[in-house]
């Protein structure tokens, strides 16, 4: 299962390349920009929620 940071964070690849091939001048503008800072944001928040669980919530033995 992928969590919402992977999914977003993909998401905003597909656009960075998109907006890669089609260039900067052309009728899309940049779309990418916030949807890449969004997606790294997301991400590195799931990161750190991720390790807070693991450290904080003890695992079943």
């Amino acid at each position: 299962m992928l969590g919402i940071g992977t999914v977003s964070f993909v998401i905003a690849l597909i656009l960075y390349v998109v907006e890669l091939v089609f260039g900067s001048d052309s009728s899309l503008g940049s779309i990418s920009d916030i949807p890449l800072q969004i997606a790294v944001l997301v991400m590195a928040f799931s990161v750190i929620a991720h390790i807070g669980r693991r450290l904080w919530v003890p695992e079943p033995n």
